[in-house]
Formats: structure tokens, sequence, C-alpha cells
């Protein structure tokens, strides 16, 4: 809803939503895609340039 109001659009929250679909979809199938993090046990991945998804496996 943030980026509906700054952007007074819905398009890039779509985009931004199909992108983190696209990126899970990809986790499921390969948990070990993401770069680990300096956290231990926890690894990110990047969604589009600004958004990193961090997860445990």
């Amino acid at each position: 809803m943030y980026w509906n109001i700054h952007n007074f659009s819905e398009k890039y929250s779509k985009k931004l939503k199909k992108e983190v679909e696209k990126r899970l979809r990809q986790l499921i199938e390969n948990p070990q895609t993401g770069s680990l993090s300096e956290m231990e046990g926890i690894r990110f991945i990047l969604i589009g340039k600004n958004f990193s998804l961090y997860y445990r496996t």
C-alpha cells in the first residue's frame, strides 16, 4: 500500500509482488540459491535493486 500511495499507482507494487513470487519459487526449488549473510545460518537473495529477502532453511 505504501508504494501505491507514494507512486500514485499500483504498477510498481504489482511488479515487486511478481519479483518476490519469482524469487520464492526459485528458493523452493533450490534453497541454497541465496548468498550467506553475516548472521550464522541465514541466507539472502536480492529482489530487484532495492530489496533483499533474508531466510533460514
